[in-house]
C-alpha cells in the first residue's frame, strides 16, 4: 500500500509540472495571437487571396492592412465591412478604391462601419460609391469612432451625405482630406453628421446637395472645423452651399467659406475667430480676428487643395487666440512656421511664393507671410504694398545678413512706418546680431536708416524692427555698408559662367 501511494506521488509529481507548462505555453501562444499584425494586399482584385476584401476578413481586431503596390481596386461584389477595430493604411503606395459609379444598376457604398468599432482610414483615394446614406462610409452604431487622415473622397454619392454618414453616438476626426464632387439628393453633399465631428485642414469642392449643406450639414451633433477651405460647393433649394447647421452646435475657426452656390453658411454658426466668407450669411462679421463679404483671393484646385494668390487676405490672417489657434502643419503636411499662420488648409510657403502684396496695418503690424516683413502705418497709408525676400545676392557681402528685401508700396511720399524684418539664424550667417542694423538701397546707394534695432523672436522668425521710416525701396540688415547692388544669383549667370567643352582643344594640348 505504502508503496502504491508512493508510486502515484512520484507519477504527479513528474506530471503535474509538465500539466502547468503545457497550460502556459497554450496561455502565451493565445496572447501572441492577439497581437496586433500588418496585412499586406497583394492585388487589386474584388475578393479572393490578396485582396483588400479578403485581408479584412483575415484580420483580427486591431490589425493594420497596408498595400505591397500601387493599386486601383474596383469593388463589384458589394461593400467592405468592418466589424472589428481595424486601420487601412495607403502609405507608400497610390490606392483608389472604387465603388460602382453613380450610374450602376448594383449599387452599394465603400465601407460600412457594423458595429462600435474603432476604423482608422489613410493615404488613400475612396471613389464612386453609391449607397442610402454614406457614399463612401456609413456609420451609426453609438460608440464606434472613426479617424480619416489623408483621403480624398471623390464622385461619391447617397441619398444623405454623399460621402460620409455618421449617426449619433460616433465620433469621427478627419485631418489633411479633401471631398471633392461628392452628391447628396437630400443634405449633406460631403458628409451628414448626428455625433461628434472634428474636421482639421480639408478641402471641401465641387460637392452638392439638393436640400442643404452642400459640403458639410449638421443635424443635431457638434461639429468643430479648423483651417479648412469650403469653395464651389452647392445646396440648390435649402441652402448653405458650404455649410449647414440644423440644428446642433457648428464652430469653425480659421476656415475659409466663400464662392459656394446658395449661401455659403446656414442656420447659427460659431464663429470661434479668423475666418473668412465672401458674404455676409455665416454672420461672422469682425470680430473675433475674422472677415465677412472679403474675397479670399484662392487659386486653382490642385491636388485636392485651393492655394493663395499673392494678395489674400488669408496670408498671416490668423491673429486672434494666435499662434495656438493652428495646428502644426497644412493639409499639404507643410509646417505652418512664418510670423503668423494663414486661413484655410493651406499655408503659403517660400517655396510657393516668395512675394506677396497687402495691405499695411494701421492700429497694427500687418505680416507679410513668406517673406517675413511687417508693416504698420500711421498717418499717410502707403496702400497695397509688394514685399519680396530674396535669399541669395549675386555678390553676397560679408557684412550683410544672406536675404533683403524689395519693397513696393502704392504710395512712398509722406509716410510714417515701423518696418519689421526677419530672418532664420542660417540668413544670420554667424554676423553679432547687435550689430546689425537697417540698411536702405535707392539712387545706387546704400544708405543706414535708424539706429539699434529691436529683436524678438526665434529663428526662423528673429526680428529686427525699426520706427521712422519715411520711404521704401530695397533693404536688408548688415553691421555695415553692404556695398554693391543687391541683385539676386539667377539660373542664367551660372549658364553665362560655364565654359563649353572643347574636345579638338584638350586632344591637341596634349601634342603640345
Amino acid at each position: 500500500m505504502k508503496t502504491q501511494q508512493f508510486s502515484a506521488w512520484r507519477w504527479m509529481a513528474r506530471f503535474v509540472p509538465f500539466a502547468f507548462l503545457a497550460l502556459m505555453l497554450a496561455s502565451n501562444a493565445s496572447v501572441v495571437h492577439a497581437k496586433p499584425t500588418a496585412i499586406t494586399v497583394t492585388n487589386a482584385n474584388d475578393s479572393g487571396a490578396g485582396s483588400l476584401r479578403q485581408a479584412i476578413s483575415d484580420a483580427l481586431s486591431g490589425d493594420t492592412i497596408n498595400f505591397a503596390g500601387d493599386y486601383t481596386i474596383n469593388l463589384t461584389s458589394g461593400e467592405l465591412a468592418i466589424n472589428k477595430n481595424l486601420t487601412i493604411d495607403g502609405t507608400g503606395c497610390t490606392i483608389v478604391i472604387n465603388g460602382p459609379g453613380a450610374s450602376c444598376s448594383t449599387c452599394f457604398r465603400v465601407f460600412r462601419v457594423t458595429g462600435a468599432f474603432t476604423f482608422n482610414l489613410s493615404n488613400l483615394t475612396v471613389a464612386n460609391g453609391k449607397g442610402s446614406g454614406g457614399g463612401a462610409i456609413y456609420s451609426v452604431t453609438s460608440g464606434s469612432t472613426h479617424t480619416i487622415t489623408n483621403v480624398t473622397f471623390s464622385g461619391n454619392s447617397a441619398a444623405a451625405g454623399g460621402a460620409l454618414y455618421f449617426d449619433s453616438g460616433t465620433t469621427t476626426n478627419v485631418t489633411n482630406s479633401a471631398f471633392l464632387n461628392n452628391s447628396a439628393t437630400s443634405s449633406g453633399g460631403g458628409i451628414l453628421n448626428y455625433a461628434t465631428l472634428t474636421v482639421t485642414n480639408s478641402t471641401f469642392s465641387g460637392n452638392t446637395a439638393v436640400f442643404y449643406g452642400g459640403g458639410l450639414a449638421n443635424n443635431e451633433g457638434t461639429v468643430t472645423v479648423i483651417n479648412s477651405t469650403f469653395s464651389g460647393n452647392s445646396a440648390s433649394s435649402g441652402g448653405g452651399g458650404g455649410v449647414s447647421n440644423n440644428p446642433g452646435t457648428m464652430t469653425l475657426r480659421n476656415t475659409i467659406v466663400a464662392n459656394n452656390t446658395g449661401g455659403n453658411c446656414r442656420n447659427t454658426i460659431t464663429n470661434g475667430g479668423n475666418n473668412i466668407d465672401d458674404g455676409t450669411t455665416c454672420g461672422f462679421g469682425s470680430t473675433n480676428g475674422s472677415q465677412s463679404s472679403t474675397n479670399p483671393q484662392l487659386g486653382t484646385l490642385t491636388n485636392g487643395v485651393y492655394p493663395l494668390n499673392a494678395n489674400s487676405p488669408a496670408i498671416d490672417g490668423v491673429t486672434y487666440n494666435a499662434p495656438n489657434s493652428c495646428p502644426s502643419t497644412d493639409q499639404r503636411v507643410q509646417n505652418r512656421e512664418d510670423l503668423a499662420c494663414d486661413i484655410g488648409a493651406y499655408e503659403m510657403k517660400m517655396s510657393d511664393r516668395n512675394s506677396t502684396t497687402l495691405n499695411p496695418g494701421a492700429t497694427t503690424m500687418r505680416t507679410y507671410g513668406p517673406p517675413r516683413a511687417g508693416i504698420q502705418y500711421s498717418g499717410t497709408n502707403p496702400g497695397a504694398t509688394t514685399v519680396t525676400k530674396v535669399t541669395n545676392w549675386t555678390n553676397q557681402p560679408e557684412n550683410a545678413i544672406g536675404a533683403w528685401w524689395e519693397i513696393t508700396p502704392t504710395s512712398n511720399t509722406d509716410l510714417e512706418l515701423t518696418l519689421q524684418l526677419c530672418y532664420s539664424d542660417t540668413e544670420r550667417r554667424g554676423l553679432t546680431e547687435g550689430d546689425l542694423r537697417f540698411w536702405r538701397y535707392s539712387g545706387g546707394t546704400w544708405s543706414q536708416v535708424g539706429d539699434t534695432p529691436t529683436f524678438s523672436g526665434t529663428s526662423p522668425n528673429r526680428c529686427a524692427q525699426i520706427t521712422g521710416v519715411t520711404a521704401l525701396s530695397r533693404w536688408t540688415l548688415a553691421t555695415g555698408n553692404p556695398g554693391g547692388s543687391p541683385t539676386a544669383v539667377t539660373l542664367s549667370s551660372f549658364k553665362a559662367n560655364t565654359p563649353a567643352f572643347d574636345l579638338g582643344a584638350w586632344i591637341r594640348s596634349w601634342f603640345k
